[in-house]
This record gives C-alpha cells, structure tokens and sequence, in this order.
C-alpha cells in the first residue's frame, strides 16, 4: 500500500469525548466552538466541585452547632461524639439538618435561630446532592444538571444559577458561623 499524504486535507473533524473537534494540519488546533465548549465543561467541573467543598464546610460548621446543641460547652462529649456519631459514613447531611432542625425546633440553643437559615439549610443539601449525584451533560455552551427529585429534574447551569448558588452558600455559611459564635459568647 503506497504511504497516505495527510497534507492533502487542510483540517480534519474528529470528535472525541461527546465533543466535535476541528484540528487543522500542521497547527493540531481546535477552532473556536470546540474551545468555548471545553472552557464551559471546565467552568462547570469547577462549580460542582466547589458545591461540594463549601456543603462540606457548611456541614462542619453544623457539626459543631449540633454537638453545641446536645451538650453545651462540654469539649469530650462533643469530640466523641463526632467522632462516634456524626463523621460517619451512614450519618448524613440531610440527617444533620433533620437533628440540628429537632435542636432549634426544641429550644437547645442559647440564642434564637432564624427560620430562614432552615429553609436555607434545606436548600444547600438539595443542591449539594444534586451535584454530587446527579449527571451533567453538555449541548455546545448550554450545561445541564439532571438529577433525581420524585422523579427526573434537570436544572440548566447558568452563570445566574452559578452566582445564586454562590450567594446562598456564602449567606448561609456567614449565618452559620455567626450562630455558632453566639451560641459560644450568648452575652455579646
């Protein structure tokens, strides 16, 4: 067979990885499309880490609300039980908002705690759980976020979606934090 001449084409479309891509000969380039698509599935990627990371920080701060909650100040019934309890596999987020919702619903905590922030609460764990176990899929620069909820949802992932996600984990982590330091110095 005599040997094939790559040079007689100009660009060839290849698609790999659910993507179209378009690599010109001698330059092995993607053209522009291909380069916004691979930027949103990063930009997205990026977002579903980092809703997992900050529910992860919002849980631990809840953690500790708990534990204040159950026992007070009382630093070796606290550690052992997050240790025993609460940092176990089986025990998990939506569980917590369940205990620390039980905590506040029964006068547990030294200072008010806003009924909103357990609507919030409830918010992030839905969302955290949606990113965490749901499937992205990608069509061109649109992203979607299907996932189960009494049936097949789908959310698009928008930059508006992205920034109120963002809002909401940021307020609701600041509100945390705050209850937790009041908890500890009720008199200020």
């Amino acid at each position: 067979r005599p040997p094939r001449k790559y040079n007689q084409f100009k660009s060839a479309l290849i698609y790999y990885n659910n993507l179209f891509i378009k690599l010109e000969v001698g330059k092995m380039g993607i053209d522009e499309e291909a380069e916004k698509i691979f930027e949103n599935r990063k930009n997205i990627s990026t977002l579903r880490g980092a809703v997992i990371s900050l529910a992860l920080e919002i849980e631990y701060l809840l953690d500790e609300l708990i534990c204040f909650g159950l026992f007070g100040k009382e630093h070796y019934n606290r550690s052992f039980f997050k240790e025993t309890v609460l940092h176990k596999e089986f025990f998990t987020f939506m569980q917590k908002w369940k205990v620390f919702r039980d905590i506040k619903n029964r006068g547990k905590f030294p200072v008010p705690v806003d009924e909103k922030l357990l609507h919030n609460l409830s918010r992030i764990v839905n969302i955290r759980n949606q990113f965490a176990h749901g499937q992205l899929e990608f069509s061109g620069t649109v992203s979607v976020l299907k996932y189960y909820d009494n049936g097949e949802r789908t959310q698009e992932i928008s930059k508006e979606y992205a920034k109120e996600i963002q809002e909401l984990f940021s307020k609701t982590g600041a509100q945390l934090a705050n209850l937790a330091y009041r908890c500890d110095n009720p008199d200020s």
